[in-house]
Protein backbone atom coordinates (compact mmCIF):
# COMPACT_ATOMS: atom_id res chain seq x y z
CA UNK A 1 0.00 0.00 0.00
CA UNK A 2 2.82 2.44 0.82
CA UNK A 3 4.35 1.91 -2.64
CA UNK A 4 0.96 2.56 -4.25
CA UNK A 5 0.47 5.78 -2.26
CA UNK A 6 3.95 6.96 -3.20
CA UNK A 7 3.13 6.40 -6.88
CA UNK A 8 -0.04 8.46 -6.44
CA UNK A 9 1.99 11.29 -4.89
CA UNK A 10 4.74 11.32 -7.51
CA UNK A 11 2.52 10.77 -10.54
CA UNK A 12 -0.99 11.90 -9.52
CA UNK A 13 -3.84 10.69 -11.72
CA UNK A 14 -6.74 12.88 -12.78
CA UNK A 15 -9.21 12.98 -9.88
CA UNK A 16 -12.91 12.99 -10.71
CA UNK A 17 -15.62 14.11 -8.29
CA UNK A 18 -17.55 11.57 -6.28
CA UNK A 19 -16.99 8.42 -4.29
CA UNK A 20 -15.78 5.06 -5.56
CA UNK A 21 -16.30 1.95 -3.48
CA UNK A 22 -13.84 -0.76 -4.51
CA UNK A 23 -14.54 -4.25 -3.24
CA UNK A 24 -11.40 -5.88 -1.90
CA UNK A 25 -11.04 -9.56 -1.09
CA UNK A 26 -8.42 -8.83 1.56
CA UNK A 27 -8.42 -6.11 4.22
CA UNK A 28 -4.74 -5.50 3.35
CA UNK A 29 -2.98 -4.33 0.22
CA UNK A 30 -4.38 -2.77 -2.93
CA UNK A 31 -7.18 -4.55 -4.83
CA UNK A 32 -6.15 -5.74 -8.29
CA UNK A 33 -9.30 -4.19 -9.76
CA UNK A 34 -8.22 -0.74 -8.52
CA UNK A 35 -4.72 -1.17 -9.95
CA UNK A 36 -6.18 -2.36 -13.26
CA UNK A 37 -8.66 0.54 -13.37
CA UNK A 38 -5.97 3.12 -12.62
CA UNK A 39 -3.55 1.63 -15.14
CA UNK A 40 -6.00 1.70 -18.05
CA UNK A 41 -8.24 4.68 -17.26
CA UNK A 42 -5.66 6.91 -15.54
CA UNK A 43 -8.33 8.47 -13.31
CA UNK A 44 -9.32 8.08 -9.69
CA UNK A 45 -12.33 9.36 -7.76
CA UNK A 46 -11.66 12.08 -5.17
CA UNK A 47 -12.89 9.75 -2.44
CA UNK A 48 -12.05 6.03 -2.64
CA UNK A 49 -13.33 3.52 -0.10
CA UNK A 50 -11.80 0.02 -0.15
CA UNK A 51 -14.45 -2.30 1.27
CA UNK A 52 -13.50 -5.71 2.63
CA UNK A 53 -16.18 -8.01 3.98
CA UNK A 54 -14.97 -10.38 6.71
CA UNK A 55 -17.16 -13.29 7.78
CA UNK A 56 -16.85 -13.97 11.51
CA UNK A 57 -17.55 -17.15 13.48
CA UNK A 58 -20.56 -15.47 15.13
CA UNK A 59 -23.97 -16.08 13.52
CA UNK A 60 -24.83 -12.34 13.61
CA UNK A 61 -22.84 -9.18 14.26
CA UNK A 62 -24.45 -6.14 15.94
CA UNK A 63 -24.14 -2.81 14.12
CA UNK A 64 -21.82 -1.46 16.83
CA UNK A 65 -19.19 -4.10 15.93
CA UNK A 66 -19.88 -4.24 12.20
CA UNK A 67 -17.67 -1.46 10.79
CA UNK A 68 -14.07 -0.34 11.11
CA UNK A 69 -12.78 2.60 9.04
CA UNK A 70 -9.06 3.26 8.62
CA UNK A 71 -7.78 6.29 6.68
CA UNK A 72 -5.07 5.23 4.23
CA UNK A 73 -4.11 8.53 2.60
CA UNK A 74 -4.48 10.40 -0.71
CA UNK A 75 -8.28 10.34 -0.38
CA UNK A 76 -8.37 6.57 0.20
CA UNK A 77 -9.98 4.87 3.19
CA UNK A 78 -10.37 1.21 4.11
CA UNK A 79 -13.73 0.04 5.45
CA UNK A 80 -13.76 -3.42 7.00
CA UNK A 81 -17.27 -4.86 7.30
CA UNK A 82 -17.78 -7.69 9.76
CA UNK A 83 -20.71 -10.01 9.06
CA UNK A 84 -21.87 -13.16 10.78
CA UNK A 85 -21.88 -16.50 9.00
CA UNK A 86 -25.72 -16.47 8.97
CA UNK A 87 -25.91 -13.01 7.36
CA UNK A 88 -25.89 -12.13 3.66
CA UNK A 89 -23.07 -9.71 2.81
CA UNK A 90 -24.56 -6.42 1.60
CA UNK A 91 -22.05 -3.74 0.53
CA UNK A 92 -24.58 -0.91 -0.05
CA UNK A 93 -26.15 -1.52 3.39
CA UNK A 94 -22.67 -1.32 4.94
CA UNK A 95 -22.00 2.00 3.15
CA UNK A 96 -25.36 3.34 4.36
CA UNK A 97 -24.53 2.24 7.92
CA UNK A 98 -21.12 3.93 7.70
CA UNK A 99 -22.80 7.16 6.57
CA UNK A 100 -25.39 6.88 9.38
CA UNK A 101 -22.64 6.32 11.96
CA UNK A 102 -20.73 9.37 10.68
CA UNK A 103 -17.78 7.34 9.40
CA UNK A 104 -18.27 8.51 5.81
CA UNK A 105 -19.44 12.11 5.99
CA UNK A 106 -20.36 13.90 2.76
CA UNK A 107 -21.02 10.58 0.98
CA UNK A 108 -24.36 10.03 -0.73
CA UNK A 109 -24.91 6.23 -0.84
CA UNK A 110 -27.16 6.63 -3.88
CA UNK A 111 -24.40 8.41 -5.82
CA UNK A 112 -21.59 5.93 -5.13
CA UNK A 113 -19.94 3.95 -7.92
CA UNK A 114 -19.01 0.38 -6.97
CA UNK A 115 -15.98 -1.20 -8.66
CA UNK A 116 -15.99 -4.99 -8.68
CA UNK A 117 -13.24 -7.22 -10.02
CA UNK A 118 -14.21 -9.99 -12.40
CA UNK A 119 -11.59 -12.62 -13.10
CA UNK A 120 -11.98 -14.48 -16.36
CA UNK A 121 -10.19 -17.81 -16.38
CA UNK A 122 -8.72 -18.77 -19.75
CA UNK A 123 -7.58 -22.32 -20.48
CA UNK A 124 -4.24 -22.26 -22.29
CA UNK A 125 -2.76 -25.41 -23.77
CA UNK A 126 0.84 -24.11 -23.75
CA UNK A 127 1.05 -23.81 -19.95
CA UNK A 128 2.08 -26.88 -17.97
CA UNK A 129 -0.31 -28.05 -15.30
CA UNK A 130 -3.75 -29.62 -15.56
CA UNK A 131 -4.97 -31.48 -18.59
CA UNK A 132 -6.59 -29.11 -21.10
CA UNK A 133 -10.06 -30.62 -20.69
CA UNK A 134 -9.88 -29.97 -16.93
CA UNK A 135 -8.81 -26.36 -17.52
CA UNK A 136 -11.70 -25.86 -19.96
CA UNK A 137 -14.13 -27.40 -17.44
CA UNK A 138 -12.80 -25.16 -14.64
CA UNK A 139 -13.02 -22.05 -16.87
CA UNK A 140 -16.62 -22.93 -17.79
CA UNK A 141 -17.64 -23.44 -14.16
CA UNK A 142 -15.92 -20.19 -13.21
CA UNK A 143 -17.73 -18.30 -15.97
CA UNK A 144 -21.09 -19.63 -14.73
CA UNK A 145 -20.46 -18.70 -11.08
CA UNK A 146 -22.56 -16.03 -9.38
CA UNK A 147 -21.38 -12.48 -10.07
CA UNK A 148 -19.74 -10.66 -7.15
CA UNK A 149 -22.06 -7.69 -7.60
CA UNK A 150 -25.10 -9.93 -7.16
CA UNK A 151 -23.60 -11.72 -4.16
CA UNK A 152 -22.87 -8.41 -2.39
CA UNK A 153 -26.31 -6.95 -3.30
CA UNK A 154 -24.87 -4.11 -5.39
CA UNK A 155 -27.34 -2.43 -7.76
CA UNK A 156 -26.43 -2.98 -11.41
CA UNK A 157 -26.88 0.72 -12.20
CA UNK A 158 -24.10 1.62 -9.75
CA UNK A 159 -21.65 -1.15 -10.72
CA UNK A 160 -18.57 -1.13 -12.90
CA UNK A 161 -16.93 -4.51 -13.42
CA UNK A 162 -13.20 -4.53 -14.03
CA UNK A 163 -12.27 -7.64 -16.00
CA UNK A 164 -8.94 -9.30 -15.37
CA UNK A 165 -8.00 -12.33 -17.49
CA UNK A 166 -6.11 -15.15 -15.79
CA UNK A 167 -4.47 -17.87 -17.85
CA UNK A 168 -4.28 -21.34 -16.36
Amino acid sequence: MSEFLERLRTNPPIRVPGTAVVLAASPKGVPRSLLHHLKHNRVLHENVVLVSIVVLDDPRVPDERRLKLIPVGEGIQRLTVNVGFMEKPNAPAAVRLAVAQGLLPNVDPDDVTYFVGRQTVIAVESRPGMALWREVLFATLNRNAELSADYFCIPAAQTIEIGIPIEI
